[in-house]
């Protein structure tokens, strides 16, 4: 499918190549992108299209070679074995015939089923754990490229309740590691903060809205905007909620 889209549709599955950032430029052919894929490397790979789609790839290629490392002999040898030594346990069940269900009970073939089991754990662990070793420069170096400050900042969890301040966090981390961290933050809880937040802006926008009428009218002072009952000053009052407003504010964000 992606072949025969891909001449189609090349902003979708070229766009890349069109932008003339990829390694190698492939033939504008239905077959054209199998040899510069081939020659594309991990490191060439995430200089285009990012770490994470480069390692995606990579565990693709991880479980290509599993395949090939555990899927070949059970089919070229165990299959056969449960073919033709197991007993025919399966009877009619034609489809059991290469797997475990054509071996009888009590059947020598239990004993290389261990040995293939052990074996298949460690291929796959060895596998894995070489991948690892290839991934963790790689990582390290994406670290160390980011820009700050996203390559120096940490998100911390379950600060103990003694520590939750920015103050008390900040003289905790300088005597866990001296001289190495610049600032520290707690995150607060902010939902009555934001409400506050609001009202402000509401007041602001009716103080706003009341001076703007009044100057309409020449700011006359027998023409000042008054509420809908006719009792208060709305650029007075609007102004005083403001301030009260402020100063609630100003407490919970030094708190």
């Amino acid at each position: 499918m992606f072949t025969f889209l891909r001449p189609r549709f090349p902003f979708v599955y070229s766009q890349n190549v069109l932008n003339r950032t990829t390694p190698y430029i492939p033939k504008e052919t239905l077959l054209g992108w199998v040899k510069p894929l081939s020659r594309t490397t991990v490191d060439q790979a995430a200089a285009t299209v990012g770490l994470d789609n480069a390692m995606l790839l990579e565990f693709f290629d991880l479980g290509m070679k599993l395949m090939a490392m555990i899927g070949i002999p059970m089919l070229c040898i165990i299959a056969p074995l449960h073919l033709f030594c197991g007993g025919n346990a399966a009877g009619e069940d034609h489809m059991s015939y290469l797997s475990m269900g054509n071996v009888e009970h009590h059947s020598w073939l239990y004993w290389v089923h261990a040995f293939v089991v052990w074996g298949v754990v460690l291929i796959v662990q060895a596998s894995i754990y070489r991948a690892q070793e290839r991934f963790l420069p790689k990582r390290f170096q994406w670290l160390r490229d980011m820009p700050e400050p996203r390559c120096t900042t940490l998100l911390v969890e379950n600060i103990p309740e003694e520590l939750q301040s920015d103050q008390k966090l900040m003289e905790e981390f300088q005597l866990l590691y001296p001289g190495k961290i610049k600032c520290a933050y707690v995150v607060k809880k902010s939902k009555h903060l934001a409400d506050l937040v609001d009202q402000r802006t509401a007041a602001k926008e009716t103080l706003s809205d009341a001076e703007a009428r009044w100057a309409q009218d020449g700011n006359a002072p027998s023409k000042r905007p008054l509420t809908w009952w006719g009792k208060e000053d709305i650029i007075d009052t609007s102004r005083a909620e403001i301030q009260r407003l402020q100063k609630i504010i100003t407490r919970k964000e030094s708190s």
